[in-house]
C-alpha cells in the first residue's frame, strides 16, 4: 500500500498528471472568457505543458501565471493579427461548404489547401511563442514553414485542435452530455498531445539547450 502512494509511484505520476491537466484546463477555459486574451492563455498552456513534459515547474498555477503575464503584449498581439487572415479563410471556407458556386470535386480541393495551411500554420504560432523568444514576423514566419516542412504532423496536430469542433458538429448529443470532462480535461489533454506532437519537431530543429531566437530554415 505504501508502494501505491508513493509520489514516484506510476500510479501517483499519472494522478498527478490527470490534476495538472484539470488545473490548466480550467485555468485555460477562465482565461480565454475575453476572447482577446485567447492568445495569451493558449501561450501559456503549451509553455506549462512543454515545461511538464522536460520535468520542470513546482506549482501548475504559477507556471501558467507567469507564462500568462511574460507572453500576454506578444501573444496578444499575435492574436489581433491573425484575426483578419482568419475571418478571410473561415469566409472562403464558408463559401465553399455552403456556397452556391458551381465547381468541380478537384477545383474545391485546391481552394482548401490555403485554408488547411493557414490553420496548420496557425497551430504551430503559440506553441513558438511559448517555447522560443522571436519577433512576431519571425514567429508567424517559422510557423508557416515548420507546418510545411512537417505535414504529417501539422495535419494530425490540426485533426486533434479540431477535434472538440468535430465532435460537437457530428455528434452534438455526446459532446453536450460529455461536457463536463471538456470542461475539466478535454481540451488541456488535446493541448498535451499536441506539446508532445511539436516537442519533437522542435527537438529536430531547434535543441531546447539552444533555446531563444529561431533561426531561418
Amino acid at each position: 500500500m505504501s508502494r501505491l502512494f508513493n509520489p514516484d509511484s506510476p500510479i501517483m505520476q499519472f494522478l498527478t498528471r490527470v490534476a495538472d491537466l484539470v488545473i490548466l484546463n480550467v485555468l485555460w477555459l477562465l482565461f480565454s472568457l475575453p476572447v482577446i486574451t485567447l492568445g495569451a492563455s493558449t501561450t501559456a498552456l503549451y509553455r506549462s505543458l512543454l515545461t511538464l513534459i522536460d520535468g520542470g515547474g513546482t506549482s501548475t498555477v504559477l507556471l501558467f501565471w507567469n507564462a500568462f503575464r511574460s507572453e500576454f503584449k506578444t501573444a496578444t498581439l499575435l492574436f489581433l493579427i491573425l484575426l483578419l487572415p482568419f475571418a478571410v479563410v473561415f469566409l472562403d471556407l464558408w463559401i465553399l461548404l455552403f456556397g452556391t458556386l458551381s465547381m468541380s470535386p478537384l477545383m474545391r480541393g485546391l481552394c482548401l489547401l490555403p485554408v488547411l495551411l493557414f490553420f496548420m500554420a496557425a497551430n504551430y504560432v503559440y506553441p513558438l511563442t511559448a517555447q522560443f523568444e522571436n519577433t512576431l514576423k519571425g514567429t508567424l514566419k517559422n510557423a508557416v514553414l515548420l507546418a510545411l516542412a512537417n505535414l504529417p504532423t501539422s495535419f494530425a496536430v490540426l485533426v486533434l485542435s479540431l477535434l472538440p469542433l468535430l465532435v460537437f458538429l457530428l455528434a452534438t448529443s455526446f459532446f453536450l452530455q460529455s461536457l463536463i470532462v471538456w470542461i475539466l480535461l478535454g481540451f488541456a489533454l488535446i493541448a498535451q498531445c499536441n506539446a508532445y506532437l511539436l516537442r519533437r519537431v522542435f527537438r529536430k530543429y531547434f535543441p531546447p539547450e539552444e533555446s531563444g531566437e529561431i533561426s531561418e530554415i
